[in-house]
């Protein structure tokens, strides 16, 4: 018997939290510059990453707009999101001259990106994964 995860979060869906999110985690770098420089900076990076990733990924699988560049496919963006996450969270463990709020912040950072991917569909309609 196998466990199997239930993935409610549509493509689509994931893409429009994609949206949302990348303008407000830079806006969140900035605010936080003058508070910690550290912190910002960790921020700063994450949403460096995922901002390339977004513009890089096929959220249709295979559907692409005409002039479109988008090369990665939806499971390598959650792959990438995955190791984004580990990324953030060792950076929060290791990093010097932060405090504990702030270790905290960036933990739940760190859980965040990873916990939703997770939950996204990456299989193609009418492709059931076993795996």
């Amino acid at each position: 018997m196998t466990f199997r995860v239930p993935r409610p979060i549509s493509p689509q869906v994931h893409r429009n939290f994609d949206l949302i999110a990348l303008p407000a985690t830079f806006g969140l770098a900035y605010r936080m510059r003058h508070r910690n420089t550290t912190l910002a900076t960790v921020v700063l990076i994450n949403a460096l990453i995922e901002g390339a990733t977004q513009l890089t990924t096929d959220y249709t699988e295979g559907v692409r707009p005409r002039g479109s560049h988008r090369w990665i496919s939806l499971r390598d963006h959650l792959r990438i999101t995955a190791l984004t996450g580990s990324y953030i969270a060792g950076l929060a463990a290791t990093l010097e001259g932060l405090r504990p709020h702030d270790r905290r912040f960036l933990l739940a950072t760190a859980v965040s990106a990873p916990l939703l991917a997770m939950l996204t569909q990456a299989d193609p309609p009418g492709l059931m994964h076993t795996g």
